[in-house]
């Protein structure tokens, strides 16, 4: 058969669907492998200071601050990323001994210590001062034994009457979990160190009991609302939560010298469920935190470092292996005729460095095929979904031809018969995929040989290698057919795209650089006849710049203004806004519609360019403000906004809205109170 080929297109998101996917997102623009994100290692900040030996029993963080609490009870700031480290509070107080835990609640430095003289002390993290403390409870003594602060507002504290929630001011605003916790009031503080662990979230507290293996999770409210056992094979140490209410529990063990780091953080669901180990950490736990950027900070006292582990995108792994690979297998593809000998494979694909795709096939008149002594139906086997992905892949193995390794361009040897199934398989790097845009199929078989006399086929080496040597030119000229044939896409905006779409705007006199979005050029190309007709018209400034900046501008000329010139306490006002040249117009936009330097140069460029060539425009950016005699509109930028504090730039710069007043003196009265603003009554 020589005649005219077919082809089969597997390009949108419904062909996709047809057939039977592992690891894959599938979406119009193409099949890719899921990514997800998963915490890996950023960055190790080794603890160091001249101010003490830092001999380090706890620490929490915020904002790119570490504070440390040593064993001689000195509190340290330390900034990790210039490795700089300041007193705090200097020992020798009293309040508290080396042996406390600490965390932060706001602006508040929480010392939670069971043999110290006050057994719970916020200091302010401004100046150090006392702002309150907290030592017994029905009676009892508090003797805690782990501390944890959550993102509402709420400091927690593990201890024998139970877990106690403190809000900021340092009231007590309930106890919860004596029940399963099981301690009771005269709990001995010495037989709880490095018992238990606990982290807060914006959802309650989640507490590890180390020696019994069980983690217990609370609500805000103190109702019991998780209890599994991580059963790890090793004493666990720590433990954090993020914002998907996963659950990360470190491990301390101790190991010897020269053996192979085995200490992982494992990694649970929000049910308790067991999902693996932290691919991209290894080492000591001995605390864990989390900060409001979702980053998880792990400390390791035997290095006296932290390890800081931040989220990136990474391939998910397949089921059953883990690996970052996929597998995606087609239903039936059917040619309508028997023994037919299918052509070749055509890709469109991104396929990043160390990645690629695999592509095999499988012919066959029947879609009934003999699998474990019986006949099933492919296409029901392959969209099966209670098989499990490993034992669907082992069981189709058989059947698949010799792989193909990213086939751009192939020809497909051996393949006959009216049906073909196709099998792909992605592997990833990190966290690169590869992307399918477009699969195509062709059939029959075409060959130029065909076209040479009869003598050229008579050798079937000679025939085979000189018909796969053709097949290059083949490929060649019918690819280059193919673009002549489709060469009219490129002359449509809604079609073309990249250079292709400025190449068009180039054809049109449309001049644009590199802040237009690809969707704000195709609008103004296929606009640009009827703009090219009303150039140098209001209507066609403000269609322009409606079209670049998403929102229609304002524009104010002379003739709307100039009976008010009349009038002297208006002439002013109006000069200093508009001008009061009678061939100079203004052009207001919103602020938020040039947010750059970069943005508000082209709309100038944009305004010169289509303006009348005898006049003068103005291009006025809108500030969110009220000011009088000024640019100030009703209902258009009228916003009313907090002060700023004064703080000088590198250009010395001072905002229009600035006040100065004293850092960290709010809630004083008579200095700086102000209802709902920074003054709370607490009742």
């Amino acid at each position: 058969m020589y005649g005219e080929a077919s082809y089969f297109s597997l390009n949108k998101k419904c062909d996709w669907e047809k057939g039977w996917a592992d690891n894959f997102h599938i979406e119009d623009s193409g099949i890719s492998l899921k990514t997800t994100l998963q915490y890996a290692v950023s960055r190790v900040v080794r603890v160091h200071s001249d101010i003490t030996d830092l001999d380090i029993s706890d620490l929490t963080v915020k904002s790119g601050q570490f504070y440390l609490l040593d064993a001689g009870a000195n509190i340290l700031v330390y900034d990790y990323r210039n490795s700089r480290a300041d007193v705090f509070i200097r020992a020798g107080q009293g309040l508290f001994t080396g042996q406390a835990g600490i965390a932060l609640l706001k602006d508040t430095v929480v010392v939670a210590d069971p043999q110290g003289k006050q057994k719970i002390t916020a200091f302010s993290t401004a100046n150090g001062q006392i702002l309150w403390s907290v030592d017994s409870l029905y009676n009892y003594a508090i003797y805690p034994l782990a501390v944890a602060a959550d993102g509402n507002d709420s400091l927690y504290v593990v201890a024998g009457q139970g877990i106690i929630r403190i809000n900021p001011a340092g009231r007590v605003m309930g106890v919860f979990g004596g029940d399963q916790l099981k301690l009771g009031p005269e709990y001995p503080a010495q037989k709880g160190k490095r018992r238990f662990f606990a982290t807060g979230s914006g959802n309650g507290i989640c507490v590890l009991d180390a020696e019994d293996n069980l983690v217990y999770g609370f609500s805000r409210e103190g109702q019991p609302v998780l209890q599994f056992s991580p059963d790890l094979p090793t004493r666990p140490s720590g433990i954090v939560t993020d914002r998907e209410n996963n659950i990360y529990i470190g491990d301390s063990e101790k190991t010897g010298p020269g053996l192979e780091e085995s200490r992982f953080l494992y990694k649970f669901d929000s049910t308790g469920r067991y999902l693996g180990m932290v691919s991209g950490f290894r080492g000591c736990s001995d605390k864990l935190l989390t900060d409001e950027k979702n980053v998880i900070y792990v400390w390791n006292g035997e290095e006296v470092a932290v390890s800081i582990l931040e989220q990136n995108q990474r391939i998910q792994g397949a089921d059953g292996s883990g690996q970052p690979r996929g597998t995606y297998i087609s239903t039936s593809l059917d040619s309508t005729a028997a023994e037919m000998q299918w052509h070749k494979l055509v890709m469109d694909a991104e396929v990043p460095e160390d990645t690629q795709i695999i592509v095999s096939y499988f012919c066959a008149d029947r879609k009934n095929v003999l699998m474990n002594g019986k006949y099933i139906d492919l296409d029901d086997y392959i969209n099966d979904q209670s098989i499990p992905a490993l034992e669907k892949i082992d069981s189709l193995a058989p059947y698949w031809s010799q792989p193909v390794v990213n086939p751009y361009d192939a020809l497909m040897h051996g393949a006959r018969g009216r049906y073909l199934w196709l099998k792909m398989e992605f592997t990833g790097n990190g966290g690169k995929t590869p992307l399918m845009k477009r699969i195509r199929i062709y059939y029959p078989r075409t060959s130029y040989l065909g076209y040479l006399p009869a003598v050229y086929q008579e050798d079937g080496n000679s025939r085979d290698f000189l018909e796969r040597y053709l097949a290059l030119f083949q490929s060649f000229l019918l690819d280059m057919e193919e673009k002549i044939g489709g060469v009219a896409k490129y002359f449509d905006p809604d079609v073309a795209s990249g250079p292709f779409l400025k190449w068009l705007a180039g054809w049109l006199a449309i001049v644009v650089d590199d802040s237009w979005g690809e969707d704000q050029l195709r609008r103004l190309v296929k606009k640009s006849p009827e703009l090219y007709k009303r150039r140098g018209t209001r209507q066609s400034i403000e269609e322009i710049i409606e079209i670049y900046t998403g929102q229609k501008p304002f524009i104010v000329e002379y003739f709307q203004f100039k009976y008010l010139k009349d009038h002297p306490q208006m002439k002013g006002v109006l000069e200093k806004l508009y001008g009061m040249d009678p061939y100079c117009f203004s052009v207001l936009v919103r602020q938020e519609c040039v947010a750059t330097e970069q943005r508000r140069l082209a709309l100038n460029k944009i305004i010169d360019q289509e303006k009348p060539a005898f006049s003068e425009a103005r291009l006025v950016v809108l500030e969110p403000w009220i000011y009088m005699d000024m640019h100030t509109y009703l209902g258009i930028n009228t916003c009313l906004s907090e002060l700023t504090p004064l703080m000088l730039d590198r250009g010395f710069t001072i905002p229009n809205n600035t006040v100065l007043v004293d850092v960290d003196m709010d809630n004083r009265i008579g200095t700086h109170s102000r209802m709902d603003l920074d003054t709370k009554i607490e009742y």
